[in-house]
């Protein structure tokens, strides 16, 4: 037996040939495996599930005809056409029927990127913080989360769909929507999808897609959940309507408490303000009254109680000092004193008394005796007269309302006392 080592492929033999073609093909065997299995090729198909809208079971086709077409029709074909000189003729109808038959395959076998002929998940998916949705063909613990891959079901893969091409939803009060629209009229697909909480608490949203709070899938509203949903949405409207009237009596309320103390705010102000000028006021009226000028005192106290009746100090002197007596021409008598005076023309009165009293005098004796008498009755009549001329007078001081003093001259028979 001859080695293969410096022979041409023209020269091998028959049973040569068909080692490398049996060789060859197990090697193209293994390879399909590992294709199969192989990372690159479940992210290839998932991949095209994922990011098209197409039907799995077509991506599912198209990914194994890439494969075919490389494992089963271009390289085996290179192999024949080297080792027997096949025809292209040949090659391109080996080509076809490899195409069809795995069109044939898939299409009857119906393979399905998550689900086997029996209808068992075969995908499962997990949420990693960093890469976000990584979907497995395995239930491995994941090396990552530490948790088991979950698997996906029908009703989830149109939001694991959405969450692979970074579409979020967007979140729906129960007062947006319409209790009779969860479907569309057309098409039959529902319009509203949802996430029920361990409380039995529904959040809506718009579209398929990932629960934020809890990292759920969403699913879509089921024609048999309609009447839960709608009695949950119902419910929610109804509190929802309590809540704002709640709101708004909460901040009526707090909008009367705001005023409220506003209004204080400013009554203390103007209090403030209003004791200060009163003070101001008071402090001028004692200083009146210290100087006697009760008048003005008055009127800085009165000006007081027009403002604020019930100003205790300010009544408290006008009740003390008797400004309710008090005028212009009024007051208070501080001294009672009498002196004697000169009349109006003593001294005529006094040399009309000598004369008279010197004539009087002249009339008496004859001689040294007449002066004498003369010198007498002079100074007798002018101290007559003198005496005539001089009255006594009551003085009577008074202390005005205004604040200066007068005095008043009466006759010595009125009776006047201080106070």
């Amino acid at each position: 037996m001859k080695s293969l080592a410096g022979t041409t492929v023209s020269n091998w033999s028959w049973w040569q040939k068909a080692v490398v073609i049996g060789v060859t093909l197990l090697f193209l065997c293994i390879l399909w495996w590992l294709y199969i299995a192989h990372t690159i090729y479940d992210k290839l198909i998932v991949w095209l599930t994922l990011v098209t809208p197409a039907d799995p079971i077509i991506t599912t086709l198209i990914s194994d005809l890439f494969a075919s077409i490389f494992y089963f029709a271009l390289l085996p074909g290179f192999i024949a056409k080297r080792l027997f000189r096949v025809s292209k003729q040949v090659l391109w109808g080996f080509f076809v029927l490899v195409l069809v038959s795995v069109t044939i395959v898939d299409l009857t076998l119906g393979r399905d990127v998550f689900f086997g002929k029996d209808g068992q998940p075969r995908r499962f998916f997990v949420i990693r913080p960093d890469e976000g949705l990584v979907v497995t063909s395995t239930q491995i613990l994941d090396p990552t989360t530490r948790e088991k891959p979950r698997p996906i079901s029908r009703e989830i893969v149109p939001s694991i769909r959405a969450m692979y091409r970074g579409q979020a939803p967007v979140a729906l009060m129960p007062t947006e929507i319409d209790e009779q629209l969860f479907f569309d009229v057309s098409t039959g697909r529902s319009l509203i999808w949802y996430h029920k909480d361990a409380n039995g608490a529904f959040r809506f949203y718009n579209g398929p897609g990932f629960d934020p709070e809890s990292q759920e899938p969403l699913l879509p509203i089921t024609k048999k959940l309609v009447p839960s949903v709608r009695s949950y949405i119902q419910k929610e409207k109804a509190a929802f309507s309590e809540q704002k009237r709640q709101d708004e009596l909460a901040a009526l309320a707090e909008q009367k408490r705001l005023a409220a103390q506003e209004a204080e705010r400013a009554a203390l102000r103007k209090k403030q303000a209003l004791d200060a000028r009163n003070k101001i006021d008071l402090d001028l009226a004692w200083q009146k009254h210290l100087s006697g000028n009760l008048l003005a005192a008055r009127e800085y106290v009165n000006a007081v109680l027009t403002r604020d009746p019930g100003n205790s100090l300010a009544n408290k002197y006008y009740t003390s000092w008797s400004l309710r007596n008090v005028c212009n021409s009024c007051g208070t008598i501080v001294r009672v004193w009498d002196e004697t005076i000169a009349r109006d023309g003593a001294p005529a009165n006094t040399v009309l008394g000598g004369a008279l009293g010197g004539a009087a005098g002249r009339q008496i004796g004859d001689g040294r005796g007449r002066d004498a008498a003369t010198v007498v009755g002079s100074a007798l009549g002018a101290l007559i007269g003198n005496s005539l001329s001089r009255k006594k007078v009551r003085h009577v001081d008074i202390q005005m309302d205004t604040g200066n003093t007068v005095s008043v001259i009466y006759g010595t028979k009125s009776k006047f006392t201080p106070g």
